[in-house]
């Protein structure tokens, strides 16, 4: 079976302000990437990136990291991808205290993660904290997740 996977990248999530920048495909067949890629920036009209979406992106391009972690909201939970990211995601859940959640369609076009992957190759999964502040031993909580998972993935 051949697939096309497509990726875009945009100046923010406004349909009446905001454009498509770039355009990304990679060729599957039977489900395994055949080395055929297409890549095309795309002028926004003049409409500026906005700094945190560029921040993001020269950042996880200067860096490439292994894997990285997403922090979204407002679900209140860990989304736990059906891959070997899976696992790693599963135990930052359960030291975080966030419920994991099977998370099978991870590289949804569009998202942060199917970008870092499509164009990294790397690891990573996204976890949905509540729609409202953390407390203070929430946060901690986290941050020693994230310390942990640090010192494991080493």
């Amino acid at each position: 079976m051949r697939e096309i996977i497509f990726d875009t990248e945009t100046t923010g999530l406004d349909s009446r302000e905001d454009r498509v920048i770039e355009l990304g495909g990679v060729e599957l067949v039977n489900r395994f990437p055949t080395g055929r890629t297409f890549h095309k920036f795309i002028n926004p009209q003049g409409r500026a990136i906005h700094a945190e979406a560029q921040a993001v992106h020269d950042w996880i391009a200067l860096l490439r990291p292994n894997f990285a972690l997403w922090y979204h909201q407002p679900w209140g939970v860990t989304l736990a991808p059906c891959n070997r990211t899976g696992r790693i995601a599963r135990t930052y859940a359960r030291l975080s205290g966030l419920p994991a959640e099977r998370d099978c369609d991870h590289y949804t076009p569009g998202s942060a993660i199917s970008w870092q992957h499509h164009r990294t190759g790397t690891g990573a999964f996204v976890v949905e904290l509540p729609g409202r502040d953390l407390h203070g031993r929430e946060v901690r909580r986290h941050a020693r997740a994230v310390a942990a998972l640090t010192r494991k993935l080493r």
